[in-house]
């Protein structure tokens, strides 16, 4: 939905970069590409090493939110935003510049980045007046502490998820770049509690979904049903991600803060009956495959395959077969630690680690 010529627009520093300097592994798919492809700040543009998020614009780009900034990938080129998402931090006698970028977005044509400190940045290159511009507690937002994003694609709203609460941006049906924000907390609405961890948007039905700190998942169907489904006590953790497939189910990844937690982990709730089934290292039903520890991120292709990233490595729930992808069996990933998953027009998957980003498919690799 992002319209392409955006590339000579507002953009401070931009970077090109094509494919071919990218670490490849030697195997080959039945495409012909390589089964893995791998980028970090040695080997291509990528602003910084450690991935916050990976999200897939309705044109085929990817997105890469970092501790630096953010990256684009288009059709084998890089882009590069950093100046416009940056925000002064201050201190007691030094200030300092950051570009943390926690989470991004794309809804109705724009490009919404969550920053840690620097409030919520909109990017729409067909704006005539407000190419860039930052909402904070000066303009509707409540804090400029953003956990998470996430675009409504019916109507392109927006949500975001912060320690005080969720924020809805529903814009004006008659003016453009403008809108109006309204919240969510426990105290104004039937959220559970106001730290929201995560918020996805079920691309199935246009349902927003709601990961607490320690309360839950939330449903909310967009206008005025809610309903918060409760984790039994020996699976509840914070949420961390959530992943939605066809067959109307929640995948939750939950952290209880300790790499040697058992209450870590995925669990899967079925919609229609309410009812949750747990995979983590106490259960029997992952082969021993699911480590201990926070499950970081959560994508499915919607079907028949299931990907969760973890700090020992990335996991695969493929039908009822769990494997186990690490450096100890897998040379091709940059770090154990997986902090994103997405896929892309091309059904690669994306795998955002500590120490760089590497695009897996089976196939071969597609990536222009």
């Amino acid at each position: 939905m992002i319209v392409k010529t955006y590339l000579a627009l507002a953009i401070l520093s931009l970077f090109l970069f094509l494919t071919p300097g990218c670490d490849n592994a030697p195997t080959s798919g039945n495409d012909g590409g390589p089964i893995w492809v791998t980028f970090t700040r040695s080997s291509s543009p990528l602003l910084d090493n450690k991935i916050n998020d990976l999200s897939s614009d309705a044109e085929g780009r990817m997105w890469v939110a970092t501790d630096s900034g953010a990256n684009a990938f288009d059709d084998g080129i890089w882009l590069s935003f950093r100046d416009s998402l940056s925000w002064t931090v201050s201190g007691s006698s030094t200030s300092a510049t950051s570009r943390v970028v926690s989470s991004i977005s794309e809804t109705g044509g724009k490009i919404w980045f969550a920053t840690k400190g620097g409030g919520l940045v909109r990017f729409n290159r067909s704006s005539s007046t407000k190419v860039w511009y930052r909402f904070t507690e000066s303009n509707g937002l409540g804090t400029r502490t953003i956990n998470w994003v996430a675009g409504e694609l019916v109507h392109g709203e927006v949500w975001a998820g912060t320690g005080v609460g969720a924020f809805r941006y529903v814009p004006s049906l008659t003016i453009p770049d403008e809108g109006t924000w309204v919240s969510f907390t426990q105290e104004t609405s039937p959220l559970p509690s106001s730290n929201i961890k995560v918020v996805e948007v079920n691309i199935n039905n246009n349902s927003v979904w709601f990961g607490t700190y320690d309360k839950g998942l939330v449903y909310f169907d967009g206008d005025d049903q809610w309903q918060t489904f409760t984790i039994p006590p020996q699976y509840d953790a914070r949420i961390t991600s959530i992943g939605f497939d066809a067959n109307s189910r929640v995948w939750v990844g939950r952290d209880a803060s300790s790499n040697f937690s058992t209450n870590s982990g995925v669990s899967v709730l079925h919609i229609p009956t309410s009812t949750w089934t747990h995979y983590s290292v106490i259960d029997s039903n992952t082969n021993g495959i699911m480590p201990r520890g926070p499950v970081n991120a959560v994508v499915t292709n919607l079907n028949d395959s299931r990907w969760f990233g973890t700090n020992r490595g990335l996991v695969l729930q493929k039908d009822t077969t769990w494997r186990i992808f690490n450096r100890s069996n897998t040379p091709e990933l940059p770090s154990d630690t997986i902090r994103a998953l997405a896929y892309d027009s091309r059904q690669n998957l994306w795998i955002g680690t500590q120490k760089g980003i590497v695009v897996y498919n089976p196939e071969g690799t597609r990536l222009k």
